[in-house]
């Protein structure tokens, strides 16, 4: 009577270990993006709340407070000139829109892009 082969073979085994160390690597390299990136978004908010209402709302303050902020969060390649402010009949939209690519294999890279727009009323 013919037995059947049970389990995974060697070449199986490498193949998985190979597709999970690739996947693996992509998260390595994006993974430091994402965080900057819920860094910025949480300055985007924080901002909504804290001047929804302020009287003290003008471009320019904004834009120091989005500096003072960014500085506080360690973001770093990015400044307040980064973040496009409109004005409004309400208020501001303080928007940012960018992306940053990082090299993965060979010729190959990967590409995060951010984009978030918060409203601050009067």
């Amino acid at each position: 009577m013919l037995s059947k082969q049970k389990g995974m073979t060697g070449i199986g085994m490498m193949c998985i270990a190979a597709l999970i160390a690739v996947i693996a690597l992509a998260g390595f390299k994006v993974v430091p993006f994402y965080i900057e990136m819920t860094k910025v978004y949480t300055i985007l908010d924080d901002l909504e709340r804290d001047y929804t209402g302020s009287e003290a709302l003008s471009p320019a303050n904004l834009r120091t407070q989005l500096d003072n902020r960014i500085n506080i969060e360690s973001v770093y390649g990015l400044n307040a000139k980064d973040f496009e402010i409109k004005r409004t009949q309400d208020g501001y939209n303080v928007s940012i829109q960018y992306a940053q690519e990082v090299h993965y294999l060979a010729n190959l890279y990967l590409v995060v892009k951010y984009d978030k727009t918060v409203e601050i009323l009067r």
